[in-house]
């Protein structure tokens, strides 16, 4: 299966943000199954998941720093960079 690679369309409306050890995913889809990864920047994966609406990830855990959340949704990937 081949996927589009698309990046966020709107660099000043953010799907993430941090807030106290949460990151809130705000990602609207029809979609039952659309996912989420949140990578270091090396592309580990450090968190992952299902999505549909808000979403709280608790990311206390990981060292603040600089990462990339990918949503997979129907063949199509938005990417956007995170920090905290």
């Amino acid at each position: 299966m081949q996927t589009d690679q698309v990046t966020n369309q709107n660099p000043n409306a953010p799907i993430a943000q941090y807030k106290e050890g949460w990151l809130e995913i705000n990602y609207s889809t029809n979609s039952e199954d659309a996912l989420f990864d949140i990578c270091d920047l090396s592309g580990s994966i450090l968190k992952s998941g299902h999505i549909k609406g808000t979403e709280k990830i608790d990311v206390s855990n990981l060292p603040k720093g600089i990462y990339i959340l990918y949503i997979i949704d129907e063949g199509k990937v938005i990417k956007e960079k995170v920090q905290f």
